[in-house]
C-alpha cells in the first residue's frame, strides 16, 4: 500500500512476524522526520506518516503461515 497511514494485512491463517516501511517521496532526511509509527497491529504491518511533507510510504508485512 502507498499512503500516508497505511496497513498491509496478512491473510487467514498467517501471522505476522514483521514489516517495515519505505519512503516513496522527498530525501531521506524528511522522510526519516515524517515517519511517525511502523508497528504490528491487527495481524498485519502499521505505517503512520505526519502531514509535514505529506510523505507516503509502502507497506510491507512479513507473514509466517500458522500450521498446529
Amino acid at each position: 500500500w502507498e499512503t500516508q497511514n497505511s496497513v498491509t494485512p496478512c491473510d487467514k491463517d498467517w501471522q505476522v512476524v514483521g514489516g517495515g516501511c519505505q519512503a516513496t517521496r522527498y530525501t531521506t532526511a524528511e522522510a526519516a522526520e515524517g515517519l511517525q509509527k511502523s508497528v504490528p497491529m491487527d495481524n498485519g504491518w502499521y505505517c503512520w506518516g505526519g502531514d509535514k511533507h505529506r510523505q507516503q510510504y509502502k507497506t510491507f508485512a512479513i507473514c509466517m503461515k500458522l500450521q498446529f
